[in-house]
């Protein structure tokens, strides 16, 4: 953690090879930049830390 991380390209790539997942789950701190629209498949965000996020499900990770 700590921060800055982009999250865009791994949305942007599957946009770019055209694939759907059934899911994805990222871990994160969730400081970092979003894509600006949610996707449309479901998105689980395991956070360590306060952060919040945008969209999808936010888990906390103790």
């Amino acid at each position: 953690g700590g921060g800055g991380t982009d999250f865009r390209p791994v949305f942007d790539w599957l946009d770019e090879q055209g694939q759907q997942p059934q899911l994805l789950v990222y871990f994160t701190d969730a400081q970092g930049q979003f894509p600006p629209h949610e996707p449309n498949y479901p998105v689980i965000w395991l956070v360590k830390g306060r952060d919040s996020v945008p969209w999808g499900q936010r888990i906390q990770l103790n």
